[in-house]
């Protein structure tokens, strides 16, 4: 991973908390966080997916992010 994506994240998440108005802090960290993660399995040869908001009823978590990276939660 170049150094340019860990700037990208740092510039998006300036983007985005200097946007008027008020929302949930944990929430506008979700995408950025998911989009770095790929970008950083794809440093490493590792596909990374994730999805928001899961629901895992047979792990008993609801985790915020669930990352899938090769073939692994």
């Amino acid at each position: 991973m170049d150094k340019a994506a860990l700037e990208d994240f740092v510039e998006t998440l300036k983007a985005n908390f200097a946007l008027p108005g008020k929302a949930s802090p944990e929430d506008q960290l979700k995408r950025p966080v998911a989009d770095l993660l790929k970008e950083v399995g794809a440093a490493f040869g590792v596909n990374v997916e994730s999805r928001t908001e899961a629901h895992l009823p047979d792990r008993k978590v609801r985790p915020d992010i669930a990352v899938y990276a090769g073939g692994f939660l």
